[in-house]
């Protein structure tokens, strides 16, 4: 029979519980949604394990307190604080799953609940296919680690049959032939940014090389909306100075110099 020595038990046994905690502490960490994220609304999340911290574009900072977590199971229940919430002083639950690379597929699952009863209940969204559906008949939110970048980079249609894209430093108007602005400024917190037009064909002539200002903002039903408040300005600073700012309570209908905001459908 083969003997092993105390040290070389000691040296096994050592091992095994390193190793063993190593994978416990990554398993636990990639089910874990805390950190800084954006969604594909454009809205901001500061997320830690006592409270998510959600700031809605133009709007600001609506904080939920966490009052109970699961993140083996991946779930948060929470209340909604007053300030800049949708539901406030109400109670919430949602669900989280990571894709594995970082970013998380997330679904508020019960929102605007009177009792903490209400998000007791049983039941769960379905995970299986995230980014197509499951989450209340709807797909679940991408929440990807945020950087510096311009949050409204993407390719989207509108309500009125237009086509908007924007990158890090160019938005592309197309209702027919397309015009462009260079994106010289953009603030993704108070959700504005500063363009200037170029002379594409598509562009009213008069108004090229011009300035202008364009807010971005997300509903209560999670519908994102841009303003073009300002336009055809000589002066940079004119419009860089301007406090100005457009209506938020209801941007499918008005606030945008009278009229309503237009709806961006990513």
């Amino acid at each position: 029979m083969t003997k092993i020595s105390l040290r070389a038990l000691v040296v096994l046994a050592t091992g095994f519980v390193l190793v063993n905690c190593a994978n416990k502490s990554t398993n636990n960490f990639a089910n874990t949604l805390a950190g800084k994220f954006t969604d594909r609304f454009t809205t901001l999340y500061d997320i830690s394990d006592k409270a998510w911290s959600v700031t809605y574009p133009g709007i600001g900072a609506c904080v939920r307190t966490v009052i109970a977590s699961d993140n083996k199971a991946g779930n948060v229940s929470y209340t909604e604080g007053m300030a800049n919430c949708f539901n406030p002083s109400k109670y919430g639950k949602t669900f989280y799953v990571s894709d594995g690379s970082g970013s998380f597929w997330v679904c508020d699952y019960l929102t605007g609940k009177s009792t903490v009863n209400e998000i007791t209940q049983s039941g769960q969204p379905d995970s299986t296919s995230p980014a197509s559906g499951g989450c209340n008949g709807k797909a679940w939110s991408k929440f990807t680690p945020t950087d510096s970048s311009f949050s409204l980079v993407g390719n989207f249609t509108d309500n009125y049959g237009g086509s908007q894209v924007f990158t890090n430093t160019l938005w592309t108007s197309s209702y027919g032939t397309p015009c462009s602005y260079a994106v010289i400024f953009y603030d993704n917190v108070n959700g504005f940014f500063i363009y200037q037009q170029q002379a594409d064909a598509g562009c009213t002539s008069a108004n090229n090389y011009k300035f202008g200002k364009v807010f971005w903002t997300v509903d209560s039903a999670s519908k994102l909306y841009y303003c073009e408040l300002m336009y055809g300005q000589s002066s940079y600073l004119t419009v860089a100075n301007s406090t100005t700012k457009p209506g938020y309570s209801n941007p499918a209908t008005t606030g945008c110099s009278g009229f309503g905001w237009t709806q961006l459908i990513r």
